[in-house]
């Protein structure tokens, strides 16, 4: 299995394989990128993109 097939899977499934509790004690949200299609953790409700430049 190559790094994109690997990465697929994972986005298949990120209950599993992405789940953080602190992530929920906290109140992160994971959500995707509208312009690169990355996921990525967030606080900020209105934020639609991730942070890479």
């Amino acid at each position: 299995m190559n790094k994109l097939e690997l990465i697929k899977k994972l986005r298949n499934n990120p209950e599993r394989f992405w789940k953080v509790k602190l992530f929920d004690e906290l109140g992160f949200r994971r959500k995707q990128c509208k312009n690169c299609g990355k996921f990525f953790w967030t606080l900020d409700e209105g934020r639609k993109t991730c942070p890479a430049k």
